[in-house]
Formats: C-alpha cells, structure tokens, sequence
C-alpha cells in the first residue's frame, strides 16, 4: 500500500499499538469514532488492497505489507502525533500566556489609575490648607505671579486685599482654641461663597487671609473690603478683621512687593 494513501487513511488517529510478534507482523490503530471511521476510511481514499481489512475493532494491517513500509508509515505517523502534541501544547501555553498578559494589562490600568488618583489627592492637599480650605500661600503666590504676568500683557488690574483678625490671640485664650478655630472656617466659607469665578481666596498666615480680586480697580475693591468686614461681625459681634487693599500695577509691579505693601499697610493700621 503507499505510504502516503496510508498516512491519509490514518489522520485521524490519536495512537497506535502493535501487537504480534517482534517483527511487526500485525498492528493494530485505535479504534475510531464512526465520524473518524467515515473520514478515514480506505474504500475513501481508493486503496482496498489484498491483506487490509476493516474489522469492527480497528483497522488491521496484515503480513503481507513489507515491514519496512510499517515501519517506516508507523515512525511517519508517530512523529507527526507529537508534533501535534506539541503544537497542541504550544497553543495551551500561548493561551495561557495572552490570559495572563490581559490580566497584567488590567491590574497596570487599575494600578494607573489609583496612582493618578493618589497624585491628584497629594496635590489637592499640598495646595490646599487642610483646616479652612482655602489656598495655601504657596499656591496664592504662584496664582499672583501668573496674574500679575496676564494683567501686563492685557494691560488690566487687579487688587489684593489682605485681612487681619483682631485679638484674635485673646479669642483663643477666652473661648479656647477649638472655638478660634472655628471662627477660621467660617470666615473662610464666607469668603468663598463671596468670591467670584476668577477671585481667589488663601490662609496667608495664622489668623490673616488674603482676596485676590481679578479684574478689580481699588475703589471696587474697598467697597468689597466694607461687605467683607460686615460679613465677619455679622458671624461673631465680637470679632473685627483689618483689611489692607493694595493694587497692581498702581501699588506694584511685581508679585513680591504688591504683598510687601499690603503687608507694611495692614500692619500699620
């Protein structure tokens, strides 16, 4: 029988064995599926021969092939089942290896994102005072700078009012330190629900804050002063602020001495 009508006949097999003797007087393939029968079948493939039968429990090759032929189709067949065996193998790892790769992709994306939520978090508290809300003096100064750089460039103004609570260390001493904390929050949220879009708002020291009023002439900016000193004695009838206005450019034309200004003002008062 040709070797390769053989091998076509037997596509389907999954193992072979040999019985009889050690000369390879018979071997016998493994019984088949009625579909693998059908699909390997000799009469299929056109090599009835005499000696090649098709009992019920396999396909038996009979004596009369040569034994090298057997043995040459059995190694053929042999070789091609573990190749098969390692391609099967290959695809398992190569699956597996895309499930795991998906899964490190998916925990990288997740890891991303809570980095970059935590990056946000520290950068909200690094700009942000953590009892009043308001800007950090940092930031206030980085924001000043950029606007003071804009106003130039439009050639528009803007004015900075800084603000001083009164006795606000014998606040601490006769209502306790809890209750001038709390006068420090309600003022802060007062500011902020006053301010504008583009004002800004920030604990400048200990008990002072300071306004930036962007867009705002000094006369505008001292009638906003008076509400703002209202507000304030509207939250607590024994609290006063000082409140020290100053304006770029008429005051100063850079962001250090237009503070330094308002600073030597709201001092003196």
């Amino acid at each position: 029988m040709p070797l390769c009508f053989y091998l076509t006949a037997l596509q389907g097999v999954q193992e072979i064995a040999i019985i009889g003797t050690d000369d390879f007087t018979q071997a016998v393939v493994k019984v088949l599926s009625p579909a693998e029968k059908a699909a390997a079948s000799p009469t299929s493939v056109g090599i009835v021969q005499e000696g090649f039968s098709s009992p019920s429990n396999g396909f038996f090759v009979s004596s009369a092939l040569e034994q090298e032929s057997i043995r040459r189709a059995l190694n053929v067949l042999r070789q091609w089942m573990a190749q098969q065996a390692l391609l099967g193998s290959f695809r398992s790892k190569n699956l597996a290896l895309v499930a795991f790769n998906e899964e490190l992709e998916a925990k990288l994306s997740r890891r991303t994102k809570e980095l970059a939520q935590a990056n946000a978090t520290l950068a909200r508290m690094a700009s942000i005072d953590g009892l009043t809300g308001l800007l950090t003096h940092r930031v206030f100064i980085q924001r000043l700078t950029q606007e003071v750089e804009r106003s130039h460039r439009n050639g528009s103004s803007f004015t900075v009012l800084l603000l001083d609570i009164k006795n606000f260390h014998a606040y601490n001493e006769s209502n306790g330190y809890q209750a001038g904390d709390t006068l420090l929050k309600r003022i802060a949220e007062m500011l902020m629900e006053t301010q504008r879009t583009n004002d800004c708002c920030c604990r400048y020291g200990g008990d002072e804050m300071a306004v930036a009023l962007m867009d705002t002439d000094s006369k505008t900016a001292r009638m906003v002063a008076k509400r703002i000193e209202e507000r304030i004695s509207e939250l607590d009838n024994d609290v006063a602020v000082t409140v020290a206005s100053v304006n770029y450019p008429l005051d100063a034309k850079n962001c250090a001495d237009l503070l330094s200004v308002a600073e030597s003002r709201l001092t003196s008062q």
